[in-house]
């Protein structure tokens, strides 16, 4: 039997690098139970570790967190890069969407859900970091 720490998901955890390691990929599986992609329903633990922030190489420390990681399929992670879709992270396992038509969709524990302009503030409002 191997042992295994415990890992407390009610704090966030950083790197200073580009890749994702062991650690912060078992922390972002465990918040998500698959890819975050609207509508996905890959289970897979083999998903792409994607920034929702793009990497910047000459930007600061911690830019690799569990609070810029989205875990999506191949597919789902070209879709993203490609076809012009675009991700908000609003919390450690929220994910805020628009497509390349200008739909937005909700993506958390319960699956994907359609919102509206209005909610898309409220949203925003309820997630932003604290001042």
């Amino acid at each position: 039997m191997d042992l295994k720490p415990v890992i407390d998901l009610n704090t966030g955890a950083s790197v200073n690098g580009y890749e994702h390691p062991a650690s912060m990929r078992e922390r972002v599986l465990l918040r998500n139970a698959g890819d975050v992609f609207p509508h996905a329903s890959s289970l897979s633990r083999n998903a792409d570790l994607d920034h929702v922030v793009p990497y910047d190489p000459g930007g600061p420390p911690g830019q690799t967190s569990d609070t810029n990681t989205a875990p999506l399929s191949r597919r789902s992670h070209r879709a993203k890069t490609h076809a012009d879709y675009r991700v908000e992270q609003l919390g450690p396992a929220t994910y805020l969407w628009t497509t390349p038509r200008g739909l937005t969709r909700l993506v958390d524990h319960t699956g994907t859900h359609p919102v509206t302009d209005l909610e898309v503030r409220l949203l925003r409002v309820l997630h932003a970091p604290a001042a």
